[in-house]
Parts: structure tokens; sequence; C-alpha cells
């Protein structure tokens, strides 16, 4: 028989009045009932933290995606100009022939063909917002008391995992 804690206090309720105290102590059926009860929070609130997680180890991987791309896309420019620097008199248009292989760069000249002005993502303004976010984060003590449970736990080691990775990037 599958007991809930709503069974167990009904059941107590009736020993109080009619029962034998001691084959179904009343107590013992409340105390069995509060632990239930206990036990179903705590299973919502591991759920809970579990997505917490998943959302995070999203976040983060899609973070670090996007640093890496931009660092090879930081890399390839600084390669281009130090390579092309150089050369005294070169025209905006010799400049975006030069360089339209590289699939950015190539959206961008595209975008000049159709008459429109893209807006140019700024990665260095990109990576200050994440490390102006993660010293605000590194600052909350919500995030970084003592982990009572494994879901906490674990996301606690993410998102140090995730500042790490940005920090890592000076």
């Amino acid at each position: 028989m599958t007991y809930t804690a709503q069974s167990c206090r009904e059941e107590a309720a009736i020993n109080d009045k009619f029962g034998d105290p001691i084959m179904n102590d009343p107590d013992l059926l409340r105390a069995h009932a509060d632990a239930l009860e206990e036990n179903a929070r705590l299973t919502r609130e591991c759920e809970f933290h579990a997505k917490q997680c998943a959302r995070v180890d999203e976040l983060r991987h899609r973070a670090e995606a996007e640093l890496a791309e931009t660092r090879r896309d930081l890399q390839f420019i600084e390669r281009w100009a130090n390579h092309h620097g150089q050369k005294p008199n070169i025209t905006p248009r010799e400049v975006l022939s030069m360089i339209q292989h590289y699939p950015p760069i190539l959206e961008i000249t595209r975008s000049y063909e159709d008459g429109k002005v893209p807006d140019t993502p700024n990665p260095w303004a990109e990576l200050a917002k994440l490390r102006q976010m993660v010293a605000q984060q590194a600052e909350d003590e919500g995030l970084w008391f003592n982990a009572a449970t494994a879901p906490e736990a674990y996301l606690q080691q993410e998102l140090r995992k995730l500042h790490a990775a940005i920090e890592e990037t000076k």
C-alpha cells in the first residue's frame, strides 16, 4: 500500500479518536506525513536546480563558442592588418577585395553591396560587458553560499568555470 501525507494525517486523526495508539501511533503517522511532504518538496527543488544547471551549461557552452569564434575573427584581422598594414596606398575597395574570402568579413561586404551599412559588433565591448557581469556576480553573496544540495554545488561549480573562462581572456 502506498501512503501519502494526506492519508497518514487522516489515519492519525482516526487513531486519535478511535484507534489504538500503541499499534498506530498518531504522532509517528504525522511525522511520516511530514517526512513525505519534505521529500516531495526536496524532489521538486532538485528538479528545479537540475533545470537551472542545464540552462547554465547551455549558456556557458554558447558563451565559449562565441568567445572562440570572436577570438578566431580577431586573430585573422590582426594577421591581416600586420601583413597588409605596411602597404602605403591601399583603398577601401582593395581592402575589401583582399579579405572577402573570410566569412565574417564576406557578410559585411555583401551587406554593403546591398546598400545597407551593418551594425558591426564590437567584440571588445561585448567582452567588457561579460567581465562586468562576472565582477557583479563575484560580489553577489547569494551565488557563493555554502551549497547544501548537490544541484546547488553543481550550479556553483559550473558558474565558477564560466567565470574562469571569461576572466582568462584578459
